[in-house]
């Protein structure tokens, strides 16, 4: 059996290509930045730094540039070092500029003599090393290159052994949807790393018995079936035994496999169970929860919710 997945909704998928970004609005910020004598530069900042706490968005900038007047790649030769005026000076980032910044560092401002200008500058680290390129224009910034989007990209990359797991997880849970009554589907959890089978809804329906009872979905199904192995695990010991504690929070790190996609509440129980990973046959076209048939409901990537997973349709 051979099958071709493609990932669908997921939240850090982009669709923008790398770079072109670079000089939109909607990645800049407004920042507080001055001048200052280079010897009285370390002062400064460290005075920036006890009047207001380490910020986060500025970890990706470079605290201090010369001016563009004192830089070689602009075919000028530098300014005399020694020379007084402006020519001199050093250029610093000091914070996010907002009313509350600017009141947090009038110390600074009068103690340095400083004139704030507020400028324009990259919000976040650069994706790409063509961002970085077109950012570095703007102000020098430092490149992460786990958090660009070739890193990422590599990472989200399927393997010749994912692949093969997941055609085995597909492959079952067509098997488990032929033990079901018709139209009702098949779902099947495994551990992605013995490729062991976790749950199936079959067999807890079995267990549960066949009444009507619109909670009975095979996704349900399966999680229950994972929550009843949680259960046994701490049965007779209590929730305070080794094998409970050693255990998941329900399907974490599990991967689940379905015939046919899951709805909006089902993709939401997902959510709330930590599953890492879904794959399914047929898109659900009526009510699907995943964006299979090209819906704009996706919520595995609903950027509001505390667990995202990847979801691949075969």
């Amino acid at each position: 059996m051979q099958c071709s997945f493609v990932e669908i909704g997921h939240a850090n998928n982009n669709n923008v290509e790398p770079g072109a970004l670079g000089a939109q609005e909607d990645h800049l910020m407004d920042f507080y930045v001055c001048r200052v004598q280079p010897m009285n530069c370390a002062k400064l900042i460290k005075r920036v730094s006890q009047l207001i706490p380490k910020d986060e968005r500025l970890l990706h900038l470079k605290r201090v540039r010369k001016p563009k007047s004192q830089r070689k790649d602009d075919g000028q030769e530098p300014a005399n070092k020694k020379s007084k005026g402006d020519s001199c000076l050093l250029e610093v980032v000091l914070a996010v500029a907002c009313d509350d910044t600017r009141l947090k560092l009038e110390p600074a401002v009068r103690d340095f003599s400083l004139e704030l200008e507020v400028r324009k500058l990259p919000a976040r680290s650069a994706e790409s090393k063509e961002e970085l390129n077109a950012w570095n224009n703007m102000w020098p910034t430092i490149y992460f290159h786990e958090r660009s989007t070739e890193h990422k990209k590599k990472q989200l990359e399927l393997t010749a052994e994912e692949i093969e797991r997941m055609e085995k997880g597909i492959k079952l849970a067509l098997e488990d949807g032929r033990a079901a009554p018709k139209l009702f589907g098949g779902a099947v959890i495994l551990c992605p790393e013995t490729g062991n089978v976790i749950a199936r809804a079959a067999a807890e329906r079995s267990l549960q018995g066949h009444a009507n009872n619109p909670l009975m979905t095979p996704t349900l199904l399966a999680i229950q079936g994972v929550s009843r192995r949680e259960r046994k695990a701490a049965c007779g010991h209590g929730m305070e035994s080794t094998a409970f504690k050693n255990g998941q929070y329900l399907c974490t790190g599990f991967d689940l496999y379905l015939t046919r996609e899951p709805d909006v509440y089902e993709a939401m129980a997902l959510v709330h169970s930590r599953i890492r990973r879904v794959v399914f046959a047929v898109v659900n076209s009526h009510d699907g929860g995943l964006g299979g048939s090209g819906a704009l409901t996706a919520v595995h990537g609903l950027s509001g919710t505390n667990h995202h997973y990847r979801a691949f349709r075969c």
